[in-house]
């Protein structure tokens, strides 16, 4: 056998073992949710997810008022949260995200909803601030990218989520 016919055969004797194990566990169903005035929005519908790790990417668009220099404001568009089996909410998100951009600082905060997912029953979505500290900023664009991490395990398999946020920001 020759050492391309043997590293295929490898492969392919690996991908079925690792398939298998994947479609045994009960995998739940995530959901990447956005926060758009108030409202929860499903931004994916990802059923019977049986890989133990998703990455999306979004681009985010959003602006700032040069008027608000010094001021820190919620960049309303970044807010999300992962969810799985329904609205179940895991353990918190780990978010990350530079402190320092072109023309201002970022931070991170989060939203909290109550009833969207039932009576009493609170929602955390977890987003980015930011706080313009150039005056001669007015008419550029700035941006970062962010990061939200969620871990949960089902049973004796583990999953991790990461939603990597491409945001840029026009000040106004």
């Amino acid at each position: 056998m020759n050492e391309l016919t043997r590293a295929l055969l490898t492969g392919a004797a690996l991908s079925a073992v690792v398939a298998a194990s994947a479609f045994a566990d009960d995998a739940p169903k995530f959901h990447l949710q956005a926060l758009h005035a108030g409202k929860q929005v499903n931004k994916t519908a990802l059923h019977n997810q049986n890989s133990g790790h998703l990455t999306y990417t979004y681009a985010v668009y959003t602006y700032v008022s040069s008027s608000e220099i010094h001021k820190t404001v919620p960049l309303i568009y970044t807010f999300y949260r992962w969810t799985y089996s329904g609205c179940t909410s895991g353990p918190p998100v780990r978010v990350r995200a530079p402190k320092k951009s072109e023309y201002g600082k970022i931070g991170i905060a989060t939203e909290t909803y109550t009833g969207i997912c039932g009576p009493g029953i609170k929602s955390v979505f977890y987003g980015n601030t930011y706080k313009l500290t150039k005056p001669n900023a007015q008419g550029k664009t700035d941006g970062f990218v962010a990061t939200q991490i969620f871990k949960y395990r089902n049973g004796s398999k583990n999953y991790k989520s990461t939603l990597n946020l491409d945001v840029n920001i026009t000040i106004e």
